[in-house]
Formats: C-alpha cells, sequence, structure tokens
C-alpha cells in the first residue's frame, strides 16, 4: 500500500480523479436504484466533513430510518479464525517467488471450498521492473450465490513483503517478513466469513470473497503495488459479464491489539454511503475500533483522541479509478508495519471478530437495501 503522511492527494489519486471514466455508464438500473436507496436509509447520518488541509469523515449515532430485519445474531469465531492465521503464518513467507507460495494458494483454495463456496484461482504474470524477471501471481475467488447479479466484494490480500523497509535494524532490511497482521490477518476474517454467509439470510446479494496476490509487489520507494486487484479490475468482465460489482469493501491490517480504524479518505470522498454504512453497522455493534477511530469512547469509558484519517492507496483503490463505490478498512497506526516485528504476537483474536462482524453485518444491511431497491423498482 501507498499512504501520504501529510494526507495530500498522491498523483496516482490526482490522475483518476481529473479522467473521466465511460465505463461508469454500464451500470445496471439495479446498481443504480442501490445506491439511491442506500442513500436515503441513510440520510440521517452526519455529513462529511472536511477541510481542503485535513478533510476528516465523521459518523454521528442518530437512529437509522430502515428498521433492520429481525435475524438470528451474528456469529463470528474468532479463536477459529486466529487459529488458522496461526496456521497460514506458520506455512511459511507468501513473497513473490516464494518457494511454499504454490502450497499455500492451494491450502487457501482447499479452506474456501470446504466452505461450500465456488472457488476459482486467476493466474497471472507481472515483470518486476528492476530485476525484469516475470512472476507467476495468483487471486483467488470464492462466490457465494454465483447466479445473482447484484454482487459485493470482500477482499484482502494475502501475500507478504519482500522486504522490511521500516525496520530499526539497517542489516535486515531487505529480508522478508512474517506479516502476522500485514498479509494474514484479513485472509483469516475471510475464511470465518466464508464459513457464516450461508447463516445471514442474504437473500438478494451475491458475495465474493476474493485474496488479492502481489499487493505488497512494489519495492520500497517504489509505487508498483496492489498488482493482483489492478488485473482484476481490469478483467472485470472475466466475472462479472452482466453487471460490475455494486460495492467493493477491502480489509488490510485488521489484527492489531490496539485496534482503531478511523474512515480511510479516499473511501470517505469517493464511496461515502458504504463507508457510512459499515462504520455505522461497527459503531451500532458497539465495536471498540469502530468507536474510538471516530474519537468516541475507548473499552475503558475514556474519551479517545481521534486518530488521523490518511488517504491510502490499497487494493481498493483500482476499483475506485472505475467508479465503483469501494471503501478500505485498515489500522495503520502499526508500529511493526513493514519490520520484522510483525509477527503472531501482536495479533488479537478479538481485534479479527471486531472486523469480522462489521463485515457480516454490514453485508446484512446492504441485503436489506438490495430488497428495498428490489421492491422500489417492481411494477
Amino acid at each position: 500500500m501507498i499512504f501520504d503522511k501529510q494526507t495530500q492527494l498522491s498523483p496516482f489519486i490526482v490522475a483518476s480523479l481529473s479522467n473521466g471514466d465511460t465505463r461508469s455508464s454500464s451500470l445496471s438500473r439495479i446498481f443504480e436504484s442501490l445506491i439511491v436507496v442506500l442513500a436515503i436509509t441513510l440520510c440521517q447520518l452526519s455529513e462529511i466533513h472536511r477541510s481542503e488541509s485535513k478533510p476528516t469523515p465523521v459518523v454521528d449515532s442518530t437512529p437509522i430510518i430502515s428498521p433492520r430485519p429481525t435475524a438470528s445474531p451474528l456469529i463470528f469465531d474468532a479463536q477459529r479464525a486466529f487459529t488458522e492465521l496461526t496456521e497460514l503464518v506458520d506455512r511459511g513467507q507468501r513473497y513473490y517467488g516464494a518457494p511454499q507460495r504454490e502450497e499455500i494458494i492451494h491450502w487457501m483454495s482447499q479452506r474456501l471450498s470446504a466452505a461450500k463456496l465456488e472457488v476459482k484461482e486467476q493466474r497471472f504474470t507481472v515483470t518486476e521492473p528492476q530485476s525484469k524477471v516475470k512472476y507467476l501471481l495468483t487471486n483467488i475467488v470464492a462466490r457465494f450465490h454465483p447466479d445473482r447479479t447484484q454482487r459485493i466484494i470482500i477482499g484482502s490480500h494475502w501475500d507478504t513483503r519482500l522486504w522490511a523497509e521500516e525496520d530499526h535494524d539497517l542489516k535486515k532490511r531487505n529480508l522478508p517478513i512474517t506479516g502476522a497482521n500485514d498479509g494474514s490477518s484479513g485472509v483469516a476474517v475471510l475464511f470465518e466469513i466464508g464459513r457464516q454467509l450461508s447463516h445471514l439470510g442474504l437473500n438478494h446479494i451475491g458475495v465474493d470473497l476474493i485474496l488479492f496476490d502481489g499487493e505488497e509487489f512494489g519495492r520500497p520507494r517504489s509505487d508498483n503495488y496492489c498488482v493482483g486487484s489492478k488485473f482484476l479490475a481490469n478483467h472485470l468482465q472475466d466475472l462479472y459479464p452482466h453487471a460490475l460489482p455494486v460495492g467493493v469493501i477491502v480489509i488490510d491490517m485488521v489484527g492489531d491489539r490496539d485496534l482503531s480504524f478511523p474512515p480511510e479518505l479516499s473511501s470517505a470522498k469517493h464511496a461515502r454511503a458504504l463507508t457510512q454504512l459499515v462504520w455505522r453497522e461497527g459503531v451500532k455493534l458497539k465495536l471498540p475500533a469502530f468507536i474510538s477511530g471516530l474519537g468516541g469512547e475507548n473499552h475503558q469509558g475514556a474519551k479517545s483522541r481521534r486518530p488521523r484519517s490518511q488517504w491510502i492507496i490499497d487494493d481498493h483503490s483500482p476499483f475506485q479509478e472505475l467508479k465503483i463505490p469501494a471503501t478500505l478498512l485498515i489500522d495503520l497506526d502499526y508500529p511493526h508495519w513493514h519490520t520484522h516485528q510483525d509477527t503472531i504476537d501482536k495479533v488479537s483474536p478479538e481485534s479479527l471478530r471486531q472486523a469480522g462482524l462489521a463485515l457480516l453485518a454490514s453485508l446484512k444491511r446492504l441485503d436489506h437495501i438490495a430488497s428495498r431497491a428490489s421492491s422500489t423498482m417492481s411494477p
């Protein structure tokens, strides 16, 4: 990922905003109605207030207009997710060119297949710019109700970093990292979500769980990141021949023991309604990471200082370029980022639980909105 510590727009983002994209006109009437209803549903949420220098998205605690459909309680087995995260880490590093990658790809695909999802492996080659060596990379796509045209993507990257450019030990900066949080926590959350999808009572939307490869492909101080999500976004017709996804939620680095989710700035700008929906669900569930991320009280009842929001280029960015609402759930206030200290002891089952529950609740809400949109369009 790439982030700007000064919260300024990167040249990559400026370019994407300045050019119109005719592909947005291909969005279906169903998608347009879904967004309209979503906006109506969220109309009592507070506006996202920004200044030109430091825009800061805000979500208030006003009740949502439409009632939540009655359903069974959300279930997310955090300990099982943590056990699988541990097993994933134990299987070895996943940087491009790592010797055990194929074995790990097979293991991850099996995990998703066991949840009765339709699993596809999307293979592609990428040339590393400096060495000119070609590498085979793999996105893994697991589909729930592949027959449905209204689809939501929940994604996370599964590769780990070949370098540790933020490590304090200069001698270790050219060695690959473990990536227990950055590259593993999101995978574990998606595994458990895959098991719970059939219990959510989703009647209108389909869900695609996507493990992106190559998010960490870029060398230090380069911008060649997120090659897996870029490839998938550039080949959307292969997976979505009839209608584009109606929304994308990407999670990254969601396992930090001291977890906090400030809304990411590009998400607040380009996918405001979807971003508000996710944070709204997190706050309604009284999840501390979402409350503290908005400057609310922490788990000890004390008022927390709002973490600084940042503009981040991650696996949600290629979808934003296509004008598809895409939001990022990330805690970048993680001192072990891109270091050899990003190890399993820095990750908490409770943090995985908070991320997972918010995503499950968001999917239920989106399905409810889709049902209202369908009713609105019925003759």
